[in-house]
């Protein structure tokens, strides 16, 4: 993938092992991104606009990848992954590159770049009735993760994650659809550890709250709520 802005990513995905009709699948996932201009603007609902920033987020990551389906609307997963992010100078003209305005004391990782062992597990209910347009039904997800620092012994941290969407028909011809989704992430350091800024939980951007900008709070917590009526 390429962007007129420099985005870079790139992606391959190799399956192991395919078992058990289909219920049980073993797959190697590798990930490469280079995204130039992505936004910081300090530290939770005290940040302003003011001090919006770009930063330059590089990174590898290379992740095995279990996947059992006991029934065809339930998944179960785990991830053991090796990622090596690297951070860099900002390219948005438009606003100061993150080392002018931030320190690493206000953006956690920004002088050292680390490596990551990562191990994360996942369940995901799916009860949508047209998975790429549904009418009706919801698809729940939730994951914790493990991230250990293995290079600077400074970033371990877990994550908690969930989503709920659901979609009720408001007719019987399912014209008229409300949709409604809840989301959550919680990151925690361990003791005398930190948790680096571009693995903190945001709001802000088309995944949670559309009327703020991309990552525009960031912190250890986040939960969102949105309503949405779509006409077909």
């Amino acid at each position: 993938g390429l962007s007129i802005k420099g985005y870079q990513s790139a992606d391959a995905n190799v399956r192991w092992l395919q078992a058990f009709d289909d219920r049980v699948e073993l797959w190697t996932d590798f990930r490469y991104e280079h995204f130039p201009q992505e936004d910081f603007y300090g530290m939770g609902f005290a940040s302003q606009r003011e001090t919006e920033t770009s930063y330059g987020f590089d990174s590898t990551d290379l992740v095995l990848r279990g996947l059992v389906k006991p029934v065809p609307w339930l998944r179960l997963g785990s991830t053991l992954g090796y990622l090596r992010p690297k951070i860099d100078r900002g390219t948005d003209d438009r606003v100061p590159s993150i080392e002018e305005l931030f320190t690493d004391a206000d953006a956690p990782g920004l002088l050292g770049d680390t490596r990551y062992v990562h191990t994360t597990v996942f369940a995901e209910v799916d009860r949508r009735d047209i998975p790429g347009n549904p009418t009706s039904g919801g698809v729940y997800r939730t994951s914790f993760g493990i991230w250990d620092d293995r290079h600077l012994q400074m970033f371990d941290h877990r994550r908690f994650d969930a989503l709920l969407v659901h979609h009720v028909p408001l007719s019987a011809s399912r014209t008229h659809i409300l949709t409604g989704r809840i989301g959550t992430s919680y990151v925690n350091n361990e003791t005398t550890e930190r948790v680096p800024f571009y693995f903190l939980a945001y709001v802000g951007g088309v995944d949670t709250i559309r009327s703020f900008d991309e990552f525009r709070f960031k912190d250890e917590n986040a939960l969102w709520l949105t309503a949405e009526y779509r006409f077909q």
